[in-house]
């Protein structure tokens, strides 16, 4: 928990492929768990793409802010479309390289390549 809310980071290796914003089949599950709580909840939910890894050898993209917010958006399309999760309630923003995790959330672990889903004002039911 943070002050804006509950933010829950996953590996970018979980939805995609080297370099790519293309969902991979496995993640689908992940996101399903992840569109199960939001379909509980009436908050927001910012997905935020995280990425040191547009290689211009391998991706279209020629920057990493491109990719990780290609890969934002492809994760929040799938809530939209697939688990029918409204709209007003999704945003996507792709950070690039620009907020990595060993800076912002921990000093010891090093995940600078994830997606963050950041409910805000969460407050688990208890």
């Amino acid at each position: 928990y943070v002050p804006r809310g509950l933010i829950v980071s996953i590996d970018e290796n979980v939805f995609f492929n080297k370099a790519q914003e293309k969902l991979k089949r496995d993640g689908l599950c992940v996101l399903d768990s992840i569109g199960a709580v939001l379909a509980q909840t009436d908050k927001s939910c910012v997905i935020e793409g995280h990425t040191e890894s547009a290689d211009p050898g391998i991706s279209s993209f020629k920057a990493n802010w491109e990719l990780s917010l290609a890969r934002a958006h492809s994760i929040t399309m799938y809530l939209m479309r697939y688990l029918k999760i409204s709209p007003e309630r999704l945003y996507c923003i792709g950070y690039g390289e620009f907020m990595p995790y060993v800076d912002s959330v921990s000093k010891d672990a090093e995940m600078n390549n994830r997606i963050d889903f950041v409910i805000i004002d969460y407050r688990a039911e208890r």
